[in-house]
C-alpha cells in the first residue's frame, strides 16, 4: 500500500512539473488565449470535448446493452 502511495505521489509531482504549454496542442493553446475575442475558439474547444467524449459514450452504451440483455436472458 505504501509503494502505491509513493508511486501516485511521484506521478503527481511529475505531472505538475511539466510546463503548461505541454498540456495542449498549439491550436488549443491559441484558441484558449483568444477565448474572449472570438466565438470560433469556443466552438473549436467544444468540438474537441465532443470528439473526446463520443468513444466513451459508445462503449458505455454497448456495455449497458450487453449487460441488460445478459440479465434478461439469465432470468429465463
Amino acid at each position: 500500500m505504501r509503494s502505491l502511495f509513493t508511486a501516485v505521489l511521484a506521478m503527481t509531482m511529475v505531472l505538475f512539473s511539466v510546463p503548461p504549454s505541454a498540456y495542449a496542442c498549439p491550436l488549443c493553446k491559441d484558441a484558449l488565449s483568444k477565448m474572449g475575442e472570438v466565438w470560433t475558439s469556443l466552438g473549436f474547444n467544444w468540438s474537441i470535448y465532443f470528439m473526446m467524449a463520443v468513444p466513451f459514450i459508445l462503449v458505455a452504451a454497448f456495455t449497458t446493452a450487453l449487460y441488460f440483455n445478459y440479465k434478461k436472458y439469465r432470468k429465463r
